[in-house]
């Protein structure tokens, strides 16, 4: 696909990551967050349903112990795009190992493009705490740490907030770094009150959703 294979492949991936642009790599943390705060059995209801992304690309989905995104869009190609290797055997684009179902328009192709991935899913390793009116995700990463994220409801608009890189929270609060693992993700040693100010200063919004109206009047039953 020359250099234009990420318009059809990159647009494909793309929206699968909550991606970080430093370069310095993800911040997790040695213990679920935030420290003394109680382990909820669920999601709380108020949370609980639809909400479509700020960019419309796609839908997700709370429920009591699972948040997940669907992705169900059409994508549409120039065939200039396309790179040398890709072939179009009639109704299928086989393209960097891969089979897409296409319809041809004139010069174009386009496909449609259904997925689901799972954001977090609660259970014993991976908690969900609440806090000053801010619930908090604990996924665990597997190499010992745990990446949070501070979820906020408020007038019908979600915002999902991840940890500022490592660079930026030494700015504000002086931490202890236990290591860097082989996934990149810089590990640290937080006292409850240096979270305090983390929660504060060192999370950033990652992305914005919209509560369906169907999904609100829920809620408020």
């Amino acid at each position: 696909m020359k250099n234009y294979s990420c318009l059809f492949l990159g647009s494909i991936f793309a929206f699968f990551f909550f991606v970080s642009c430093s370069g310095s790599g993800p911040t997790a943390f040695s213990a679920p967050q935030p420290d003394g705060a109680k382990d909820l059995s669920a999601i709380p209801r108020r949370l609980v349903g639809q909400y479509v992304s700020e960019d419309k690309s796609h839908s997700l989905f709370i429920a009591q112990n699972l948040i997940y995104r669907v992705f169900d869009y059409d994508i549409t190609v120039h065939k200039n795009n396309l790179d040398s290797g890709d072939v179009i055997k009639g109704d299928t684009l086989i393209s960097a190992g891969m089979s897409f179902k296409i319809k041809q328009i004139g010069d174009s192709i386009k496909t449609h493009y259904h997925a689901v991935d799972t954001v977090f899913s609660l259970d014993k390793n991976n908690p969900i705490r609440k806090y000053k009116g801010y619930l908090f995700t604990n996924r665990y990463d597997g190499y010992g740490g745990w990446e949070v994220k501070k979820l906020s409801l408020t007038k019908g608009v979600l915002s999902i907030e991840g940890v500022n890189p490592i660079d930026s929270l030494k700015d504000i609060v002086e931490i202890k770094e236990n290591n860097q693992d082989s996934s990149g993700t810089h590990q640290i040693d937080v006292t409850r009150k240096q979270f305090r100010i983390i929660m504060k200063d060192g999370f950033s919004v990652e992305s914005k959703y919209y509560k369906t109206q169907s999904s609100a009047r829920k809620s408020e039953d």
